[in-house]
């Protein structure tokens, strides 16, 4: 037997990447009706708790018509995006892909950022929200790591959010200030369908 099999590849230990590869996957599935969403969270814990190639492929290996992505790939981060609300709005909800560096300004305006629905490029994201007689609100799914380092000066930089989510989950670290402003974040479940 060659050490190439796919019986000695299935015991090797699982990285990042490839848990997030395969949690995008499985988002794939449910945002196409393959999975219900109640099966998609249970899969996305497993998922991200998952040591071997082979505990990700049994998650995934039912779903048909479903690319597998190739194993042990590097990180391809989104590039590195900034989000403006200048007497004006700003919004990232459903499908998208998230940066490892994101950074968010609101000048008597305001934003969301919704992670719930999200594909991560990158395990670790690093989000800078500033808000200035402005808000914003970042909702985030239960499973994700959560820290927040923010300031609120006549404003509010809401931290109770932060947290641990489930092992091997992206980490999510919120920076910034707030000025007579608002800077929320929030966890949310995903809607049920």
């Amino acid at each position: 037997m060659t050490s190439d099999s796919p019986q000695r590849n299935a015991a090797l230990r699982a990285a990042d990447t490839d848990r997030i590869q395969i949690a995008q996957l499985l988002t794939d599935a449910a945002a196409q009706g393959r999975l219900a969403m109640s099966d998609y969270e249970d899969r996305l814990s497993k998922v991200y708790a998952a040591q071997t190639y082979e505990e990700l492929d049994r998650l995934s290996s039912d779903l048909p018509g479903i690319p597998r992505p190739p194993r042990r790939s590097e990180f391809h981060p989104a590039p590195s995006t900034l989000l403006l609300a200048i007497m004006s709005g700003f919004e990232r909800r459903g499908r998208w892909n998230v940066p490892q560096r994101m950074t968010t300004f609101a000048l008597w305006g305001g934003g969301v950022i919704d992670l719930r629905y999200a594909d991560f490029t990158s395990p670790e994201v690093v989000i800078r929200a500033y808000s200035i007689m402005g808000g914003q609100t970042i909702l985030v799914p239960p499973e994700i790591n959560v820290d927040v380092h923010g300031i609120g000066v006549m404003g509010t930089f809401d931290h109770s959010a932060a947290g641990k989510g489930m092992p091997g989950a992206p980490h999510v670290t919120i920076k910034g200030f707030s000025f007579w402003g608002r800077v929320a974040t929030k966890r949310k479940a995903r809607k049920r369908t």
